[in-house]
């Protein structure tokens, strides 16, 4: 969860070229839960992985079982498994796209590696074809209580509808600027009450700061 505002007079702090100063809350924390056995004709199914936190849990079962049917968000995912010198079959920018170009596979079924929270759309999307699709929660994710002056910032970036619950106790006002890294987060946003939601062109956190940091100035 990034926060951002203006540099301070005669202060010079970067990040990745974007003068503004950016102050860091992690909204959520993570620990990993206990992976379930997992008995299945292992061959026919396409693995799902949608979240860097659970690469973990799927070098547990490839181990097991290596398997080259692997479908990935990206690009943070994708490229993680690449250096592992793991290459997804496919990739995609959220798990509802990654679900649809599956679908063009044909799958006997899918399993699908996530959070304890993940939400419903990849599986309602198998689901009208009567796709076989199993989540198996991976790890979980907790929200930490910020409770945050926002006198003194500009604008705050949220990487996951989730991490609104952080700041339950102290949301910023619903008219200032709020950067989404992408169209779940942003809907989470407006449901909210949020008026002023910017989302980048790509689903991307560098990609986030830097689009992000030209639409504030572009407020000015």
């Amino acid at each position: 969860m990034l926060i951002t505002r203006p540099l301070d007079s005669g202060h010079l702090h970067t990040v990745k070229s974007v003068n503004w100063d950016m102050e860091i809350a992690p909204a959520l924390s993570s620990r990993a839960l206990a992976l379930p056995g997992y008995e299945s004709p292992w061959g026919t199914k396409w693995w799902m992985i949608t979240s860097a936190k659970a690469i973990g849990a799927f070098l547990h079962y490839h181990h097991l079982h290596p398997t080259d049917k692997i479908a990935c968000t990206a690009p943070a995912v994708r490229e993680k498994l690449l250096k592992m010198g793991i290459v997804p079959g496919i990739a995609a920018e959220s798990a509802a796209a990654l679900a649809r170009k599956l679908l063009l596979k044909k799958p006997e079924g899918v399993v699908h590696l996530c959070a304890k929270h993940s939400r419903p759309e990849a599986g309602e999307i198998f689901a009208q074809k009567e796709i076989v699709y199993r989540q198996i929660a991976v790890y979980e994710t907790i929200p930490e209580n910020y409770c945050i002056t926002w006198k003194s910032f500009d604008g705050w970036l949220l990487m996951s509808p989730r991490s609104l619950e952080a700041f339950a106790c102290a949301l910023p006002p619903r008219d200032m600027p709020v950067g989404a890294i992408g169209q779940t987060t942003a809907k989470a946003l407006s449901d909210a009450g949020f008026t002023r939601i910017f989302v980048p062109s790509k689903p991307d956190i560098d990609t986030l700061i830097l689009e992000f940091n030209a639409y504030l100035k572009n407020q000015k």
